[in-house]
C-alpha cells in the first residue's frame, strides 16, 4: 500500500507513511490550539507526567506540534494527558450519568488514542496501556466499530447539544 500524501511505500495508519501522518497530527493539534486559543506567548505550561499512552504522546505532540514560545513549568498551565477517546467517553458520562465534566486544557481533544498509538510507535516512544474500558469506552467503541472516524461526527454532536 502506498501513502496517499507522497506515494511512500511504507504506510502507519490511514495509508499514511510517517512523515504525513505525523504532519496530519501536528496540524490539526496546532488548528485546535489556535481555534481554542489555548497559549499565549511565553505562557508558563505543565505537561502531564507518566508513561501512559495520552501523557506520552500529548507532551511529544506539544513538543513538535506547538510553535508558540512557552515555558514548561510545574506552576503552568496544566495540559491534560486527553483523546478523542477519552473526550467522548466524558461525555456520555455525562449525558448518561449527569456526571459532571472535568475542566482543563485538552490539547489533543481531536487526535484518537489509535493515532496516538501510531504516532508514539513511530516515533519510538514507550508508552503504557490504558487501563480496563469503562462503559462508556466500550459503547463508543461499539458505535464506531465499522467506521472509526465516526468519532469526529459524534463529538461535533455533543458540541451542538452543549
Amino acid at each position: 500500500m502506498l501513502c496517499v500524501g507522497c506515494g511512500s511505500s511504507t504506510v502507519v495508519l490511514d495509508n499514511l507513511c510517517k512523515q504525513c501522518f505525523t504532519t496530519a497530527i501536528h496540524r490539526r493539534v496546532r488548528k485546535w490550539a489556535k481555534q481554542h486559543d489555548l497559549f499565549q506567548p511565553k505562557e508558563p505550561i505543565s505537561l502531564p507526567k507518566g508513561n501512559d499512552l495520552e501523557a506520552v504522546a500529548t507532551r511529544a505532540i506539544f513538543e513538535h506540534a506547538i510553535k508558540t514560545p512557552h515555558i514548561i513549568s510545574e506552576e503552568g498551565k496544566q495540559i491534560e494527558a486527553w483523546s478523542l477517546d477519552h473526550e467522548l467517553e466524558e461525555r456520555l458520562a455525562a449525558v448518561l450519568r449527569s456526571k459532571q465534566r472535568s475542566s482543563g486544557t485538552r490539547l489533543l481533544t481531536f487526535v484518537t488514542r489509535q493515532e496516538m498509538r501510531a504516532y508514539c510507535k513511530a516515533h519510538n516512544l514507550k508508552f503504557s496501556e490504558p487501563a480496563e474500558d469503562s462503559a462508556e469506552s466500550k459503547l463508543v467503541k461499539q458505535l464506531c466499530r465499522d467506521d472509526p472516524s465516526l468519532k469526529f461526527g459524534l463529538l461535533k454532536s455533543f458540541e451542538v447539544f452543549s
